[in-house]
């Protein structure tokens, strides 16, 4: 297992959103445009979760919370779906002052949802949709995660949805400088311990994104080397590598409900 060295989340963000464009909360190691095809998948396949569980013609009378909202990528989605009540909340203050100023309507809270004094977000218990998409997986700290989750079920309705997005893992939990992949087991019981139940688990990439998790011993062979050459070609032609794996990553992933790599999870109260 990588080992971790303790970090500074506000420190962190905040230098890292120096440059404030969607490299920087997506992959910074990789081009812009490829960064693009990369959020259009997810995009797409949290908008449709939205609309499984509220309905299409209900998003836009919905109450949603984006944490860890960096940004605005998904502030931009809610705003096009006509949301006219939403809260953004980020660790970074340099994204909550510059979303604040494109997104005047909404509102936007510089804190941690990992504190353990719960959250200062107003009206607990009245959000149609709370998002955390690949959020929880910078909590390094397991009590602070558990006090994450914690704080997100008190902030949405006894009926609403809650969508994560995670890198999970079925054997021993893998540890870095600024993330922590848990093993799946482990996560739903911090999900039961808080109150919650996963009721939906879906693959959001297969080929585009980096496989910490293979289900089976072939595809542990097979799948990080498809990963190196992908990735050799998003460097060299971003655009055309990013819309091939985008469509072939559109039919992997709708036929499967477990992944290698980042997943979509969705959860509600019990």
């Amino acid at each position: 297992m990588a080992k971790s060295t303790k970090y500074d989340a506000e420190s962190f963000w905040n230098k890292r959103y120096e440059l404030f464009d969607i490299t920087t909360s997506g992959h910074i190691d990789l081009p812009l445009e490829f960064n693009r095809w990369m959020y259009k998948l997810k995009l797409k396949k949290v908008r449709q979760a939205a609309e499984r569980y509220i309905g299409k013609w209900n998003i836009s009378k919905a109450s949603v919370v984006d944490l860890g909202c960096g940004t605005g990528v998904y502030v931009e989605q809610w705003q096009a779906l006509k949301v006219e009540k939403l809260v953004g909340v980020d660790i970074s203050s340099k994204a909550v002052k510059n979303l604040q100023k494109r997104h005047p309507k909404y509102q936007f809270y510089c804190e941690s949802i990992a504190s353990n004094t719960g959250s200062g977000i107003p009206q607990q218990g009245s959000y149609d949709i709370v998002t955390a998409i690949g959020v929880l997986v910078h909590i390094i700290d397991d009590q602070e995660f558990k006090a994450a989750l914690k704080n997100i079920a008190k902030l949405v309705k006894p009926d609403g949805v809650i969508l994560l997005a995670e890198y999970l893992c079925r054997d021993e939990t893998q540890e870095f400088s600024y993330m922590k992949i848990r093993n799946i087991a482990w996560y739903k019981d911090a999900l039961t311990e808080a109150g919650l139940e996963l009721v939906e688990q879906r693959p959001l990439y297969f080929l585009m994104g980096r496989p910490y998790d293979t289900p089976s011993a072939p595809m542990r062979y097979i799948l990080p080397p498809i990963f190196n050459f992908t990735r050799r070609l998003a460097h060299r032609f971003p655009k055309l590598t990013g819309g091939v794996l985008y469509f072939t990553d559109l039919i992997i992933t709708s036929m499967l409900t477990d992944g290698p790599s980042e997943e979509l999870l969705v959860c509600r109260k019990k």
